[in-house]
């Protein structure tokens, strides 16, 4: 799932889907046994606003999520993505280079000579 996020002042984000995005920052916080309290401790963000959040009061701040995120010991990318996402390599990247020079009629072609080679297998 991809969440539409604008970024405006001060890096303050606003979207409903914030409130997936604390409900997963919740989740981790609550795996690794820690309070509001002590996220904000190691953090370094207020507990009064870790609070907020989870009531939904107040949108976090991209700042403030990047602390709570890192005190707690994941990227903060892990709050926007579902499942398990894929790196990308420099290899990886070049195939989608060479991909996207493509016009739509090549796109298709490759991709029938990729399943072709895929089946052969």
């Amino acid at each position: 799932m991809i969440y539409n996020v604008w970024v405006i002042d001060a890096g303050v984000m606003e979207d409903c889907g914030m409130n997936e995005v604390t409900k997963r920052l919740n989740k981790k916080q609550s795996a690794k046994g820690w309070t509001n309290y002590q996220l904000s401790e190691e953090s370094g963000v207020s507990q009064n606003t870790i609070k907020y959040w989870y009531n939904s009061e107040a949108h976090p701040e991209i700042p403030q999520l990047r602390k709570a995120c890192a005190a707690i010991g994941f990227p903060i990318s892990d709050l926007f993505t579902e499942g398990n996402m894929v790196e990308l390599t420099p290899e990886r990247k070049a195939w989608l280079e060479d991909l996207e020079s493509l016009d739509h009629e090549q796109k298709e072609l490759a991709r029938s000579l990729i399943r072709g080679l895929r089946s052969k297998k």
